[in-house]
């Protein structure tokens, strides 16, 4: 009888252990955090500005394979495990061959960039100035660190918006790489 209370014990412990075990793993899969950069770039033109105001330039398709950017950090995982994606920066520059004294990026008074994507189609701002650009060829502009954007990313098609302000008019086409580091 002492053998089979022990052994009663024993098989129970082994449960319980394997009990707390499993739940463990669970625990442990869903608090595993893996950081996969990503960077994103395109180019887009800000066009002659006749007169200072609001415009928006147009909407830049980008594709970017987040499911091989995963598998290339863990095999096992895919869009489906993202959880959070935040926006690091975004940085304007403007071409060389567009370099110009007096049409360069000191004429916005605004800047602002929106995200969409075919997963979710409702545009969010992610990047928005209200202040002219010091520099004329450089523009750091803020981004909202405080949002999590994961679920524009269960696809591989984005789509950013950029609408600017002009402080003054310019004569010429002004030619620029966007750079969204995630």
């Amino acid at each position: 009888m002492k053998n089979n209370l022990v052994q009663t014990i024993k098989v129970a412990t082994a449960i319980f252990a394997a009990i707390g075990i499993f739940s463990s793993c669970n625990k442990l899969k869903e608090n595993i955090k893996i950081t996969v950069p990503a960077t994103m770039e395109y180019e887009f033109v800000i066009p002659v500005i006749e007169q200072a105001g609001t415009l928006d330039i147009d909407n830049n398709t980008v594709e970017l394979d987040i499911e091989s950017l995963i598998k290339s950090e863990n095999s096992s995982l895919s869009v489906s495990n993202i959880q959070s994606v935040i926006i690091n920066s975004l940085k304007i520059e403007v071409d060389d061959s567009t370099r110009y004294e007096d049409d360069n990026l000191t004429a916005l008074s605004s800047f602002e960039v929106t995200l969409a994507s075919n997963s979710k189609p409702n545009a969010k701002v992610i990047a928005k100035d209200t202040k002219s650009p010091s520099n004329p060829y450089h523009y750091d502009v803020p981004v909202e660190t405080d949002f999590n954007y994961g679920e524009y990313f269960y696809d591989k098609v984005f789509t950013y918006n950029i609408k600017i302000s002009s402080n003054r008019a310019t004569t010429k086409e002004i030619k620029c790489k966007a750079t969204i580091k995630y």
